[in-house]
């Protein structure tokens, strides 16, 4: 149902499944610049997850936790009720993410600003803590 309310969507644009319980994490536009709501496989709502320190989501991938990078060259990984877990800041190596992925710690950052394409950097989270 489309709406800025919980549970309703405004504008989707990102949808990343968290693989452990089948819930599809959804980012959208709602009464903020960005949120992020989780459903069940189904599509009932169960809660927002606040991310009050990302302005506009870029991207979104989910492991163990939710990685998200905003169009200020941030990556952040919070937790499934929306704690800040670590941040990294990629503003030394790119002007404007436009998604991401996660593969074995490894996080790959698309920048399609800086170059004429785009460019996929990796990062080893571990490194990289505030």
């Amino acid at each position: 149902m489309p709406g800025k309310e919980e549970g309703q969507l405004w504008y989707p644009r990102k949808v990343a499944v968290i693989r452990q319980t089948g819930k599809f994490v959804i980012c959208d536009r709602g009464n903020e610049r960005s949120r992020m709501q989780i459903f069940t496989r189904n599509g009932h709502f169960i809660r927002k997850i606040s991310i009050r320190y990302i302005d506009i989501v870029a991207g979104l991938a989910i492991t163990q936790q939710v990685a998200v990078d905003s169009v200020s060259p941030t990556v952040f990984c919070i937790s499934e009720s929306g704690d800040l877990l670590k941040w990294f800041d990629c503003s030394d190596y790119m002007r404007e993410p436009s998604d991401i992925a996660i593969f074995n710690n490894e996080y790959f950052v698309c920048d399609f600003k800086k170059t004429i394409l785009f460019k996929i950097i990796s990062f080893y989270i571990m490194n990289r803590n505030r």
